[in-house]
């Protein structure tokens, strides 16, 4: 990661969210203006990124979710468990996260 890409992922943390979604009964707010314009094509219904597998045609506003979608159809699992007894893989790094909090708990 760069300097310049890890100054910017630190903005997300900050707690400065200038850009409000400005549609009614919606309190998302964003620290990028990109984000809000990702976020306002939810409101659209407008996907550009939709599944090519045939019989799916699910569609997503981020090409990133399209992604991890296509995994429920690949079974690909790239996140993997670190804890060498356990070996189980993951499609998404939250899930992982998810299952990392009961290993903790054990």
């Amino acid at each position: 990661m760069t300097r310049g890409h890890l100054l910017s992922h630190i903005e997300i943390h900050n707690d400065q969210r200038t850009f409000i979604c400005p549609m009614e009964g919606c309190d998302k707010s964003y620290c990028k203006e990109k984000r809000l314009e990702i976020h306002l094509k939810s409101h659209t219904g407008k996907r550009d990124y939709v599944c090519p597998f045939d019989g799916c045609g699910k569609g997503f506003v981020e090409k990133g979710n399209l992604k991890t979608h296509i995994r429920t159809h690949t079974g690909e699992r790239p996140y993997k468990c670190k804890v060498e007894i356990c070996g189980k893989a993951f499609a998404t790094q939250g899930h992982l996260n998810d299952h990392k909090k009961k290993h903790i708990r054990e």
